[in-house]
């Protein structure tokens, strides 16, 4: 007979371990105790931090947009003062190249000029 209470004993001990580990796990520490007009489960969070939550995230898009324009148009703003410097700096050189011709030229006019007087005097 003790060992019908043993066997029994240790049947009914599986059989409780067996119950208590099956239970899904979202369905472990659930409230089991109710009380009529109060909620005992988690809170749900609040709507508003959720719409203060989207309005923080499109902000953060429209700073990350807003500064990736921003570079593109400071890249492009540097290519034109790029662009515009070395147009400044071809007119430049035309600039000193056309004045160095017109004063061979005024050189030229004055030898010729001067080679004109020569002959006259002479």
């Amino acid at each position: 007979m003790k060992n019908n209470y043993k066997f029994l004993f240790t049947l009914l001990s599986l059989f409780g371990l067996l119950f208590v580990f099956s239970c899904k796990e979202e369905e472990q520490n659930r409230v089991l105790n109710y009380q009529k007009g109060v909620y005992l489960g988690q809170k749900d969070q609040d709507p508003l931090i959720d719409l203060k939550q989207q309005e923080i995230n499109l902000r953060a898009q429209e700073i990350k947009q807003n500064k990736e324009n921003a570079d593109k148009k400071l890249e492009l703003d540097v290519e034109k003062l790029n662009f515009e410097g070395e147009k400044l700096q071809q007119k430049d050189e035309m600039d000193k190249e056309k004045i160095q011709s017109q004063e061979d030229q005024a050189q030229l006019r004055a030898e010729v000029a001067l080679k004109g007087q020569k002959r006259q005097k002479g």
